[in-house]
């Protein structure tokens, strides 16, 4: 025997008050009416799907009648991934391109019919891309009034690595864009050292002007950095002419 009384292939019209009445020879013992709710399979509501870029943040909920315990999605890029009870996708895109996603919900009657959806993920803009040269302002205080050299390389993931020479010592460095759907990408870098203060990089790659523009600063002193993308490249635009 059970304590618990499941009924099976229940409709909407069926849902109400009901009393159980448990009966042995001349007893019997009627409950308290009890709510009985019939539970129907999720079925899945996609709104419009907002745009994603390489290196920027994205997240997004799938939406899902009937109280759905949890969700099932395949197809996304690298970089997202998604919440398995609640159905979140959320994370960093590292390629982009077009994404067939689909998406099932459930619940205790069962699964949702699946749902496709297209995600779009936009390219970082090229000018944000490759190797970029440039130098730092004097600084009394930070380079001992010797300016210095930075150098960058970003990779199509929006991830990127330099190095920075502040006066005589010379500094290795890595992090990723922060890449807004239009406009520049950021980044904020620091760099510990040991016996000084961090060194803490905020640099800003402008895709108008192929630039690298931004600060290096420690504790209350920072100096500027400006640098340019070097945009000659041996297969897309080789510098033939001054060769």
């Amino acid at each position: 025997t059970s304590s618990k009384l499941t009924i099976t292939k229940a409709t909407d019209a069926e849902a109400g008050q009901y009393t159980c009445i448990v009966g042995m020879e001349s007893l019997s013992i009627t409950c308290n009416p009890a709510e009985a709710q019939v539970v129907a399979k999720p079925a899945v509501t996609l709104d419009p799907v907002p745009s994603a870029i390489v290196s920027g943040s994205f997240s997004w909920q799938p939406a899902a009648s009937n109280s759905p315990t949890s969700f099932a999605i395949s197809g996304l890029p690298s970089g997202l991934t998604y919440n398995k009870t609640t159905g979140l996708i959320s994370g960093i895109p590292n390629v982009s391109g077009t994404f067939n996603v689909k998406v099932t919900a459930r619940n205790a009657a069962g699964n949702s019919s699946t749902q496709p959806f297209t995600l779009t993920i936009a390219a970082l803009p090229d000018n944000a891309l490759g190797t970029f040269g440039g130098y730092l302002e004097r600084s009394a205080t930070l380079n001992a009034s010797m300016g210095g050299t930075i150098t960058a390389a970003v990779a199509k993931t929006g991830s990127f690595s330099g190095r920075m020479k502040l006066g005589a010592t010379t500094y290795s460095y890595r992090g990723r864009l922060v890449s807004p759907l239009s406009g520049n990408p950021t980044a904020v870098v620091t760099i510990l050292r040991r016996g000084l203060s961090t060194l803490t990089l905020h640099l800003t790659f402008d895709v108008t002007s192929n630039t690298l523009t931004g600060t290096v600063g420690a504790d209350a002193t920072t100096a500027a950095i400006n640098a340019a993308r070097n945009t000659w490249n041996a297969r897309l635009n080789p510098a033939a002419q001054y060769a």
